[in-house]
């Protein structure tokens, strides 16, 4: 709506006023999703690659780079193929810019990708997590939240939200048997499920203490890097 362009308009001009381009970038590479619960390109490099951001080749940071148009789409972990189609489009696309010689663009297009032997790094009840990120986001403000940063303590109960997870995972899991026995999930749609998650069954679940309203465990979905909030 009109009304909304002139509130992102008016938004963009009080922080340009407010930070220089490079401070907003900064803010921007802290608080981006990547995928697989990774928020900020710090964040990305370690559980994608196991290392600090600093330490990423070329192609990695043009993979790394590549990501937050679609996290579901150009993870490397959902799809790999369409996740170094993305690489080779940020690549040349850094070659035309003059950013990397020809030399370069070469080498790193056909750098094998060498992922994280070990997804430890990834995020804890990634969908509990990113609910109360939002929270905070709203509270705080993302200046504050991803600049400064915050100690936060939550009602989260992991025995319970491990549980959560496995009660979410085995009736998904029943559910898909008996469509899949009644044709109504097709090899197609199972298929489908690492690049849009749409056409497969999907459940939530959330656990309240009722006595005082917190959450205990947080559930969204079979996978948070195939069907994040």
């Amino acid at each position: 709506t009109i009304m909304r362009k002139l509130k992102e308009a008016f938004l963009a001009f009080q922080i340009e006023r407010r930070y220089t381009k490079d401070e907003i970038l900064q803010l921007y590479l802290n608080q981006v999703y990547f995928g697989s619960g990774a928020y900020g390109v710090e964040a990305a490099a370690r559980t994608f690659f196991g290392k600090p951001a600093n330490e990423l080749t070329l192609a990695e940071c043009a993979l790394t780079a590549g990501m937050p148009k679609s996290p579901s789409r150009y993870s490397p972990l959902v799809n790999e193929s369409l996740a170094l189609k993305r690489r080779a489009v940020v690549l040349k696309q850094m070659a035309r810019n003059g950013m990397i010689t020809r030399e370069q663009l070469t080498a790193a297009r056909s750098s094998p990708l060498s992922l994280a032997t070990s997804q430890n790094s990834s995020i804890k009840a990634p969908y509990f997590v990113a609910y109360v990120r939002n929270l905070l986001e709203k509270e705080f403000g993302g200046a504050r939240l991803y600049r400064t940063g915050l100690t936060v303590y939550t009602t989260l109960n992991y025995k319970m939200q491990k549980v959560a997870e496995k009660a979410v995972a085995k009736g998904l899991e029943q559910l898909s048997a008996r469509m899949q026995k009644h044709g109504l999930l097709t090899l197609q749609s199972k298929e489908a499920r690492g690049t849009s998650g749409h056409e497969s069954p999907q459940a939530a679940l959330v656990s309240v203490d009722a006595t005082q309203g917190a959450i205990l465990a947080m559930v969204g979905g079979k996978d948070f890097q195939e069907s994040p909030f």
